[in-house]
């Protein structure tokens, strides 16, 4: 059986920053500001949230994605990517792994609101 990692969301673009790498690549980074809507147990009242997703991209789409404003509602279409990396703890100083979630946007698209 072969698995599908395949991500889409819709919300709000969040803390668009746009840089180059060493090489000269376009890379773009930010969030996704996916709001919802829940019942608060307590009260009994519906009320909304929001949940942040972290997004990068490579050349023509991070090029793209970088010319865009923040708060500008945008679906995008991507991949979960999982890195870790090793750090230290600043309590304790011991070594430590730690680990990033992100989805790397193939394709995205402005929508009305």
């Amino acid at each position: 059986m072969e698995g599908i990692n395949q991500v889409k969301l819709q919300g709000f673009l969040q803390s668009p920053s746009l840089t180059k790498t060493k090489t000269g690549k376009d890379l773009f980074k930010g969030k996704v500001a996916v709001p919802y809507i829940f019942r608060d147990y307590a009260s009994g009242e519906e009320k909304q949230a929001q949940k942040y997703f972290e997004i990068s991209a490579w050349e023509d789409v991070a090029a793209s994605l970088g010319c865009l404003p923040e708060g500008t509602p945008v679906m995008v279409e991507g991949e979960f990517s999982k890195r870790q990396y090793d750090a230290t703890c600043r309590s304790c100083a011991s070594p430590e792994k730690r680990y990033w979630t992100e989805v790397v946007v193939r394709g995205f698209e402005v929508v009305s609101e």
